[in-house]
């Protein structure tokens, strides 16, 4: 029943069919269905109250990107969540896009999306520390990228790779401490999904020693930081 269902809605998100309501994005329009979307989202439902403008109108406006707007509405529709190739450029870029789809998922009350944001972080964090860490212990690194030859983009699954990348001995400093600072200052304290996700990397000390100086700059512009993770090393010892 639950697949007849899934397939039922995915159906009516590509087709546009029997849609009741426009969702319109940076041009976009997409032909949505308040039933299936008030029963995902308290904010659209909220929208769609008797007395409210986009009730009236038949039109919701959203100001976030595109490519967010469209997984989150993709998810609703269909369980799925994808990054879009043109996110694949680095694993930062990667990251980041996963943090802002849960945020915007947090902004229009849809929990499901939040805990599939989740689960996809701890993939991909997964595959950024096996990667990196398989780079730094390897005497020569082997080059397996995956190609788009339409795109010249680097499309690599969530799975370990020992793959090139401009700045195989800084990944600390440049993929996982930006992405850590981005998640502090875009969730609230009560909201620590993300947060936990990202203290349950245990750090070697040489990687501590190599980025003193950048986890310096981290603790100063996120302090909340080194405390939930000290918290969180804690209970697991």
């Amino acid at each position: 029943m639950a697949l007849i269902i899934q397939l039922t809605t995915t159906s009516l998100y590509t087709s546009g069919e029997f849609s009741d309501l426009k969702i319109i994005c940076q041009g976009h329009e997409f032909p949505v269905h308040k039933a299936i979307l008030c029963s995902s989202s308290s904010f659209f439902r909220g929208a769609c109250t008797v007395g409210m403008q986009e009730q009236s109108s038949g039109v919701i406006t959203l100001h976030e990107d595109l490519a967010e707007v469209t997984v989150l509405l993709e998810f609703v529709y269909t369980g799925r969540f994808e990054v879009p190739a043109a996110k694949w450029r680095t694993w930062l870029s990667v990251l980041l896009f996963i943090v802002k789809v849960y945020v915007l998922a947090d902004k229009y009350s849809i929990d499901l999306l939040k805990q599939k944001a989740n689960s996809e972080l701890q993939t991909a964090l997964a595959a950024v520390v096996d990667e990196f860490i398989h780079i730094d212990s390897c005497n020569e690194v082997k080059e397996e990228e995956v190609w788009d030859d339409s795109s010249d983009l680097w499309i690599p699954p969530y799975k370990t790779r020992c793959v090139h990348y401009p700045m195989q001995n800084q990944w600390v400093e440049h993929i996982l401490m930006p992405c850590i600072q981005v998640i502090y200052e875009n969730t609230h304290d009560k909201d620590d999904l993300l947060r936990a996700t990202v203290c349950k990397i245990e750090w070697k000390p040489y990687e501590l020693e190599r980025s003193w100086e950048h986890w310096a700059d981290l603790l100063e512009q996120v302090p909340r930081y080194p405390l939930d993770y000290m918290l969180r090393c804690a209970k697991r010892h």
